[in-house]
């Protein structure tokens, strides 16, 4: 697996550093102190900047320019990163802050190679393209965010409530936007374009139609609108025809419509009784049960209560706490027995205690008289005997310090003064081993700076030409390309100006032409002529209107007059009966006829029935006549209408448009109208195009752009020649020319920085600062040649005398003339110039000293450290001799040294410890001391227990006394009770307990019977009887209602099947379904008959041109297959991103689980605890033992601990295929020492996998690791 190492990083004007910095970064672990807002995070933040960019940002709180412009006055803005990238090779990126100039240098076996050079603006709409995919393929992440985000652990450390948050950003792509963002702006894209997104794969739907509906929906409109345009006229008779069906059938539906309404009322009727009847039926059942369990419960609740009358009636007027007191008194009665034995131990024990205290007080003054009272005696006698023991010991060690003393300072005066170095003398010499490395490596960079200038120097030969030349100039050579293009452009744009106006003008009267011939039905008709068409359709659609009404009042006047006809011919054919009756009666002579007259009654039946009739015939001529005057004079007038507009219509004078139909007419009318807009529209644009002079102004401005870039093209010549770009070869020349300014600078500070050398001005000749400042002519400086490039002359920076370096030089220098006395100098390999006799008379100069240095082997630094060490181990010995002989010898403050103050104190402890002495043995004395304080402490114990026991009897017999006062009082109170128990308590208890508990029951069963009767709506037993009784009237009342419903609709089911009122319930439905298919139909046939009335009236009215409606329906299907393709697109994008992220989870999980839990243990020094994250990677902690813990039950230690592998992890993950460095800024604040132990370690492991760099502000880092240096 490929590795990125940072080597170096360097910053100009960025941030702190206001000066170039450049900090140098070891290849493993390497570890920069620094104290806290003295620029480590500003370090990182410099190398994402030059990898990635720096926005132009004017806030001062986002990643930006504004955020990390150095606030002072800096020589520039730009900074420096060296690396090796995942191919294996060194890579170098210079980048100018402000300009976002981009340099990437390749150093491969050939050499330096630039291999891309440009502009690499990170807020650009369109960025550099080349300069991210190179970045992208050297580093292996595309983006600064997830760099940052995934590699670099800054504090704080997130709270353990956000971990999941953030292992989903990281595995996410961090900065970069998490898959939910992208598949929302995917699902946000579609929803703008379609009301549809799901069916394209995208699950969401909304509510109204969006870009493609409206689309569609137009197209739909648009098409239908030239369909009926083109099929108008046989519209128009296939609509009359088949109005007349519609009507037709638009009267039988109604009638079919009106049987069914009556069926389906008789049966939702049906079924409305019948679930009356059930629901009544219902009731009474439900009550009855009631009834009958509420009579139960009363006949319960009455023995209940008549069982405690019978069994308890003593009991009745006790209070309901009698169980309590009668408890009570059983706990009193027990309470005194017992404190009448208590008071009796008691006695027994006081009484043992005063005997045992007499007994140990008799031994006391026998056998221990001697040492009772005295408890420091043995501490004073073993503090007698270590000071006699002390006295010796001193006098004897001031004898050997000063023979030793003598001995060391003979030993020093034979060795070389390694204390010149500094003391102690092998940690100064450890101190200069880390010297001599870094200036070694300034050395190094002293002289690969001095090459480098020389062979940029070199390199500006080539782009000589461009020295000495104006900006102005430089300024055209720089955008050449640019101004270039531009000419070209305005000629390019002035020709093809010129010719599009000549294809306008074609254009016009190509279109003209066009349009005579599609509108030659029309282009010669009179205004007059078109007008009396439109005339004429009009009075054409109102005679229709006025033949219409006049058919419907005609038809409105018939029916008048037969209704009156049949009344007139009824009445006279009554009239005419009852006449002819009379009159045959009158005739008859009598009202009673005999039965041999009955030929006579049938002559008088014949007479009435002919007079009958001839009145009816009378009545019914009559009734026709006099009938419908107000219909009659409206068909009259209608009439009337139509034949004035019949003879207007012949009046009108069309000309050739005379035979043509009324619909065809409105539609020449519409064309001629169309042709004249049209016609007077291009001529208008044909006089516009004919009578300007843009013409020649464009053909002049052609001309003018061509002298411009020929007079552009020789100008430039003279770099055009020698360079095929020329831009290019000024930006190299320019980027030299900043290269070497910067590498004298740099070559510069570092020779007043380490030697105190400054660079003359105009020529940058280094000259001794503060000294006496040798002339370029005695060559004791570099000389300069071209340009200011130091030349290695026989002198210069190497013939520096050592008497004049400083600082570190300085110490080297004294370090290797000391090495060189002790004839210590270091083996110069073969093949290296020697370095010279530095602690002899020899040349001793820098020079020498670089390569006395470079010489030094690890083996000859140990063997000077070991004699530096020596030398420090007996100085510092001799030091701490003479520093006791006089703390021993020196008088103290009260004016008596050390022994003689020992003395005194021998002889006062003896008189203190008579008439004992320092041979008597202390363990014997304080075992006899340690008796007596025994026997006296169990004295004076035994006396305060008698006397605790004296008063805890008193106490006992207090509560004793008080204890019978209240169990008679007790028994007093509860004498009902215990009479009817023969005085037993425990007895009466049980009796009162057996009370209540019938108590309760029968006040259970009394609420019991109330709920029955609230739930009911009832107070008593009796309402809930009558209630039952008004439920079985209803259920009559409703069989009644049902069976009487039967009789009125014999089709009906009988009243027997009523117990199922959902048996009608198909029928119902289907019924139902039937009604509403038949209003359905009449809505149909409604809306059919108006717009087919519509249709016939707009037909020939309204019509579209249908040329430009289907270039304008072409139009709308591009754009309508457009959506559908870019809609697809972005259905198919959210599909996958959404498969990827269902992949990417199945993929590595268990992989960042086993990752992590690996990281975990080596962090915490803890095995067998497991990390496990859930499908969507939130955190958890599994122990040994199998219990799953939240992050949360952590402590806070552990928990940073958890997140860092996580990070390690996911880094291992992110970037499998490149092994990118951590950087851990400050990460460790909640850790322990214990904890920092275990970090350590894994750290040290990660190290020799990939390069890691610590950044703290605890010098006690130091120690990890290697240090990075800053120069």
């Amino acid at each position: 697996m490929a590795g990125v190492i940072w080597h170096s990083v360097s910053l100009t004007g960025f941030g702190p550093y206001a000066r170039k910095v450049t900090y140098t970064f070891p290849a493993g672990l390497g570890v920069l102190v620094a104290p806290n807002e003295s620029g480590k995070s500003t370090l990182v933040a410099g190398l994402m900047a030059v990898l990635y960019g720096l926005p132009t940002s004017s806030s001062p709180e986002a990643f930006g320019q504004a955020r990390y412009r150095h606030l002072g006055r800096a020589p520039a803005f730009e900074g420096e990163v060296d690396f090796t990238a995942a191919d294996g090779l060194r890579y170098h990126v210079w980048r100018d802050f402000d300009s976002h100039q981009v340099i990437v240098t390749r150093h491969g076996p050939d050499g330096p190679e630039r291999i891309l050079q440009g502009v690499h603006n990170p807020g650009a709409r369109r960025g550099n393209q080349e300069y991210e995919k190179l970045i992208a393929r050297l580093v292996g992440l595309p983006s600064r965010e997830l760099l940052e985000a995934t590699f670099c652990v800054t504090q704080p450390l997130p709270e353990m409530g956000q971990v999941d948050q953030s292992v989903q950003e990281l595995l996410a792509g961090a900065g970069g936007g998490r898959p939910q963002e992208a598949m929302a702006w995917l699902e946000e894209e579609a929803r703008k374009r379609t009301r549809y997104p799901a069916d394209y794969g995208i699950p969401t739907t909304l509510r109204k139609d969006r870009e493609l509906e409206e689309v569609q929906a137009e197209i739909r409109n648009l098409a239908a609108a030239i369909e009926q345009a083109r099929s108008a006229v046989d519209s128009y008779h296939q609509s009359a025809g088949r109005l007349q069906e519609v009507e037709a059938l638009l009267r039988e539906t109604q009638q079919e419509a009106g049987r069914r309404r009556q069926v389906l009322d008789a049966l939702q009727e049906w079924q409305r009784l019948a679930e009356r009847r059930q629901q009544h039926l219902r009731q009474v059942s439900s009550l009855q049960r009631t009834l009958d369990g509420a009579r139960k419960v009363a006949e319960r609740l009455h023995e209940a209560r008549a069982r405690l009358a019978r069994d308890w009636p003593e009991l009745a007027d006790l209070p309901a706490d009698t169980g309590d007191r009668l408890q009570e008194l059983i706990g009193l009665e027990e309470s005194l027995a017992r404190l009448a034995s208590d008071r009796a131990n008691l006695a027994r024990q006081r009484s043992s205690c005063e005997q045992a205290a007499q007994e140990a007080e008799a031994r006391l003054q026998s056998d221990f008289g001697d040492v009772a009272g005295r408890p420091a005696l043995s501490r004073d006698v073993r503090e007698l005997q270590a000071k006699v023991a002390d006295l010796k010991r001193l006098e004897a060690e001031l004898a050997e310090l000063a023979a030793e003393e003598e001995r060391l300072a003979a030993r020093l005066s034979a060795l070389p003064d390694w204390g010149q170095l500094g003391r102690p003398a092998d940690e100064a010499v450890r101190r200069l081993r880390t010297a001599a490395d870094e200036a070694l490596q300034r050395w190094e960079r002293y002289e690969r700076l001095r090459a480098k200038v020389r062979e940029t120097a070199a390199s500006l030969e080539r782009y000589a030409v461009f020295a000495g030349q104006p900006p102005e100039v430089l300024e055209q050579v720089r955008r050449f390309r640019v101004l270039e293009a531009e000419a070209r452009r305005r000629a390019e744009v002035a020709a093809a100006r010129a010719e599009d106006l000549d294809r306008q003008l074609k254009r016009v009267e190509a279109e003209a032409e066009r349009l005579r011939t599609e509108y030659a039905a029309v282009a010669g008709l009179d205004e007059r002529v078109v007008a009396a068409a439109r005339e004429k359709v009009a009075l054409l659609e109102q005679q229709d209107r006025a033949r219409a009404d006049l058919a419907e009042a005609q038809r409105e006047a018939g029916a008048a007059r037969a209704r009156s006809r049949g009344v007139a011919a009824a009445v006279g054919l009554l009239l005419g009966f009852g006449i002819g009756w009379l009159l045959g009666r009158a005739l008859m002579g009598g009202a009673g006829v005999p039965a041999a007259v009955t030929p006579a009654v049938g002559l008088v039946l014949a007479v009435a029935a002919v007079l009958a009739a001839l009145l009816a015939l009378v009545g019914w001529i009559l009734g026709g006549r006099l009938a419908g005057g107000e219909a009659a004079r409206r068909v009259r007038t209608l009439e009337q209408q139509v034949r004035e507009l019949s003879a207007r219509i012949g009046a009108l004078d069309l000309g050739p448009l005379a035979a043509e139909p009324p619909l065809r007419l409105n539609l020449l009318a519409q064309q001629w109208e169309e042709w004249r807009r049209r016609s007077e529209a291009l001529e208008e644009e044909r006089r516009s195009l004919t009578g300007s002079t843009q013409a020649a102004e464009l053909r002049a401005a052609y001309e003018q752009a061509q002298r411009e870039l020929e007079a552009l093209e020789a100008q430039l010549r003279p770099f055009t020649a020698q360079f095929a770009d020329p831009a290019a070869a000024l930006a190299e020349w320019e980027t030299l020319q900043r290269d070497l300014q910067r590498d004298q600078e740099d070559l510069a500070e570092l020779c007043r920085a380490e030697w105190g050398l400054a660079l003359e001005a105009g020529f940058g000749v280094p000259t001794q600062a503060g000294r006496g400042v040798p002339t370029q002519t005695e060559n004791a400086v570099p000389a300069e040649t071209g340009h200011g490039v130091p030349t290695q002359a026989q002198h210069g920076v190497p013939a520096l005398s050592l008497s004049d370096l400083s600082g570190r030089w300085a110490e080297l220098a004294r370090l290797a003339q000391l090495a060189a006395a002790a004839g210590m100098a270091p083996v110069m390999a073969p093949g290296m110039e020697p370095a010279g006799d530095l602690a002899g008379a020899g040349a001793r100069t820098l020079g020498d000293l670089v390569r006395w240095l470079r010489a030094a082997t690890p083996s000859w630094w140990a063997q000077v450290t070991a004699a530096a060490g020596e030398w420090t181990a007996a100085d510092r010995r001799l030091a701490e001799v003479q520093t006791e002989r006089r703390r021993l010898t020196e008088p103290e403050a009260d004016g008596r040294t050390h022994i003689e103050r020992l003395r005194e104190e021998v002889e006062a402890l003896r008189q203190r410890v008579a008439p004992f002495s320092e041979q008597s043995d202390p363990d014997e004395l304080e075992a006899r001391v340690s008796a007596a304080a025994k026997l006296k402490e169990q004295a004076d114990q035994e006396r305060a227990k008698a006397k605790t026991l004296q008063e805890q009897e008193r106490q006992v017999a207090e509560r004793h006394s008080e204890t019978a006062r209240q169990a008679d009082a007790l028994r007093s109170e509860l004498a009902p009770a215990l009479g009817a128990a023969n005085g037993d308590v425990r007895a009466a208890l049980e009796r009162w307990r057996a009370r209540e508990q019938a108590r309760r029951q029968a006040q259970e069963l009394g609420k019991e019977l109330s709920g029955i009767l609230t739930a009911s709506g009832v107070a008593t037993l009796e309402e809930l009887d009558a209630r039952l009784t008004a439920a079985q009237l209803e259920w009559g009342r409703a069989t009644d209602s049902l069976e009487a419903l039967v009789r009125a609709h014999p089709g009906l089911p009988p009243v027997d099947e009523a117990d199922d009122p959902l048996r009608v319930q198909s029928r119902i439905e289907a019924l139902r379904e039937e009604q509403r298919g038949l209003q359905a139909r009449l809505q149909q046939l409604e809306e059919e008959r108006r717009t087919l009335r519509d249709q016939l009236q707009d037909l020939g009215r309204d019509t579209i041109n249908v040329a430009e409606a289907e270039m304008r329906l072409a139009e709308l299907r591009q754009r309508e297959q457009a959506l559908v393709r870019e809609i697809r697109a972005l259905g198919i994008a959210y599909q996958e991103l959404r498969e990827a992220v269902r992949v990417y989870r199945a993929t590595y999980r268990e992989r960042l689980e086993a990752a992590a839990t690996e990281y975990w243990a080596g962090l915490t020094g803890r095995t067998g605890r497991r990390v496990r994250l859930s499908d969507q990677f939130a955190v958890s902690v599994v122990e040994p033992d199998g219990t799953v813990l939240s992050p949360a039950q952590l402590s806070k230690g552990a928990q940073d601990q958890l997140y860092l592998a996580l990070r390690l992890a996911i880094g291992d993950l992110i970037a499998e295929e490149v092994r990118l460095p951590f950087v851990f800024d400050d990460p460790f604040l909640n850790c322990d020492e214990e904890r920092l132990t275990y970090i350590r370690a894994a750290l040290s492991r990660l190290a020799e996998e990939r390069q890691v760099l610590l950044l703290s502000h605890r010098a006690d880092f130091a120690a990890w690791g290697s240090p990075v240096v800053a120069g």
